[in-house]
């Protein structure tokens, strides 16, 4: 059975949305976010997301970084690393430093580099 929720906030701590729980509605993070249960609705987390296997999102995803095992429908954008792993599929636009998507990964959007620093080579 679903378990429905409206909002959600830690204190600097890690996270975790199991499966077998649905989270409607905003959900705010202080600290990193484990998901294997579906979410619909805004996420922010000041660290990282961890979307596994079974995750499911209807979601625009903000995060410090991002690695997706499960299924996004949303954008998302980190500060740093997103990764779409081997089962991951990803249907929407990525915002990131860095974009990487494993052999088996499903990308389908646009990307966007972001915050890369130009180093000079002497």
């Amino acid at each position: 059975m679903k378990k429905p929720a409206t909002y959600f906030s830690a204190n600097g701590s890690d996270s975790i949305i199991g499966a077998g729980v649905l989270v409607e509605g905003s959900l705010e993070v202080d600290g990193d976010l484990t998901v294997e249960g579906e979410i619909r609705g805004e996420i922010r987390a000041s660290g990282g997301l961890i979307a596994g296997i079974n995750s499911m999102f209807w979601s625009n995803i903000t995060a410090d970084t991002a690695s997706i095992s499960g299924k996004v429908v949303g954008n998302i954008q980190t500060a740093g690393k997103t990764t779409i792993r081997e089962m991951g599929s990803v249907t929407g636009d990525v915002d990131s430093e860095r974009l990487t998507i494993l052999p088996g990964g499903v990308f389908v959007g646009r990307s966007r580099v972001t915050g890369v620093k130009n180093e000079t080579r002497a």
